[in-house]
C-alpha cells in the first residue's frame, strides 16, 4: 500500500471537507507537521486505528484511504479531487441548509456540521452580543482561524460563545457585550488553550421587525 497514495487520498478528502491540517491534527492529538508528511507520503506506515480515526473525521472511509474503494462521490470536491478520486469519495454532511438550534450545538454535532463548510444556527441565548437577539439565524463560515473585525463563533466549557474581535498579531482582543463592559485581551495561544474556535458570522437574519 503505497503511503503518498494514501497520503494523496487524505489530502483530497481534507480539503474536500474544507478542513485545514491544524484542525485535523488538532482532532487527533499530533502535529500539524504529521499531517503534512502523511499527505506528502514523507512518514512511516500510518496504523490502522489513525486511518480509522481520519476517515471518521474526514467523512469517508478507511477502505477509500487505504485503496481507493468506496461508494460514494463528493459533491463539492469540484477540481481539488483526481479523477479516479471522484467516484469513490464520501460527500460531506449536506447541514448548510438545515437550521440548528444553539443548544443543540454541541462538539459532537458541531464536528459533523462543520463538514459543509457552513451551518446555519438559530439563537437562543439572551443578548450574546448587541444586534443578536433569541430568533436570530446567524450563517457561520467554518474556520479555525480568527476572523478580525467580525462576530466569531467559540465553544468554551461546552456552550456557544459569539464575540466581536479585534486582532494585533497574536494578541485577540475580544470587544465588549451586554455582560462584558470592558474589552478582554488574549494571546492567540491562550486563547486556543481556553476554547475552541468554530468560525464566524458571514449573515444575520434578525427576527426582530
Amino acid at each position: 500500500m503505497p503511503e503518498n497514495n494514501v497520503g494523496k487520498r487524505i489530502k483530497v478528502c481534507r480539503e474536500a471537507g474544507g478542513y485545514s491540517q491544524a484542525w485535523l491534527a488538532r482532532e487527533l492529538g499530533i502535529d500539524r507537521s504529521t499531517i503534512s508528511r502523511y499527505e506528502k507520503g514523507t512518514t512511516g506506515k500510518i496504523t490502522l486505528s489513525t486511518l480509522e480515526k481520519i476517515a471518521e473525521l474526514l467523512g469517508t472511509t478507511r477502505e477509500y484511504l487505504c485503496y481507493g474503494r468506496g461508494p460514494v462521490r463528493v459533491a463539492d470536491a469540484g477540481e481539488q479531487a483526481e479523477p479516479a478520486m471522484q467516484d469513490t469519495l464520501r460527500s460531506p454532511a449536506a447541514s448548510y441548509h438545515s437550521v440548528r438550534r444553539e443548544s443543540e450545538l454541541t462538539e459532537k454535532v458541531l464536528a459533523q456540521l462543520c463538514r459543509s463548510g457552513r451551518f446555519v444556527m438559530r439563537v437562543e441565548t439572551e443578548e450574546l452580543i448587541p444586534r443578536i437577539a433569541p430568533g436570530d439565524q446567524l450563517t457561520v463560515v467554518v474556520s479555525d482561524q480568527i476572523k478580525n473585525k467580525y462576530i466569531n463563533l467559540f465553544l468554551a466549557d461546552g456552550k456557544i460563545m459569539l464575540r466581536r474581535v479585534s486582532c494585533d498579531g497574536s494578541i485577540v482582543t475580544f470587544m465588549p457585550n451586554g455582560a462584558s463592559l470592558y474589552p478582554e485581551s488574549y494571546a492567540l495561544d491562550e486563547l486556543q488553550e481556553k476554547m475552541k474556535i468554530i468560525g464566524y458570522v458571514e449573515k444575520l437574519e434578525s427576527s426582530q421587525p
